[in-house]
């Protein structure tokens, strides 16, 4: 079950990588002071969610270990 669940988050993981460096992207291709600032906050926000979701899966990983 720890396995399936670190499989699991494994999808959303590389989703929240992709999509993080999408927004950086966006960032160097300066549009307006308003569109960077809705890209700061959107960039600030997908890392808060990776850093939970990499934590979790890490707290999973080692309970997997733990196991083994």
């Amino acid at each position: 079950q720890l396995q399936v669940r670190a499989r699991e988050l494994e999808g959303p993981i590389a989703e929240l990588e992709a999509a993080i460096r999408r927004t950086e992207d966006s960032l160097a291709n300066f549009d307006s002071a308003d569109e960077s600032s809705r890209l700061s906050g959107q960039l600030g926000e997908q890392r808060s969610r990776l850093d939970a979701t990499m934590a979790e899966w890490e707290e999973v990983s080692e309970q997997i270990e733990a196991i083994a």
